[in-house]
């Protein structure tokens, strides 16, 4: 279970490593527009709209979970070296991609 976990952390860290390389920050990690503004149109959840303060609550845990800066939502390196993905982190560091820790 663990091997599993660790491979699942690897691979969700690498799709955001990739996704840094393109200019992805916090911002994008927003849910869509219609969903924070527009109420559900029916079911039990009818005029709902997603609350902006508890979604930053929720991506705040997320990326304090998976050792990501608040601010950024960008890996650190030390999360990028624990994973052993030390060449992205390298990588990303060239471009000026890395968050202070």
């Amino acid at each position: 279970e663990e091997t599993m976990m660790r491979t699942g952390r690897r691979v969700v860290t690498l799709e955001k490593a990739f996704n840094v390389t393109r200019g992805a920050t916090r911002k994008h990690d927003d849910l869509p527009y219609r969903l924070m503004h527009e109420g559900a149109a029916s079911g039990p959840l009818k005029g709902e709209t997603n609350n902006p303060e508890e979604l930053a609550k929720m991506l705040d845990r997320y990326y304090t979970l998976h050792e990501w800066d608040l601010d950024t939502s960008w890996p650190y390196r030390s999360t990028y070296e624990k994973l052993q993905l030390k060449d992205v982190a390298n990588y990303l560091d060239a471009l000026g991609r890395l968050p202070e820790e």
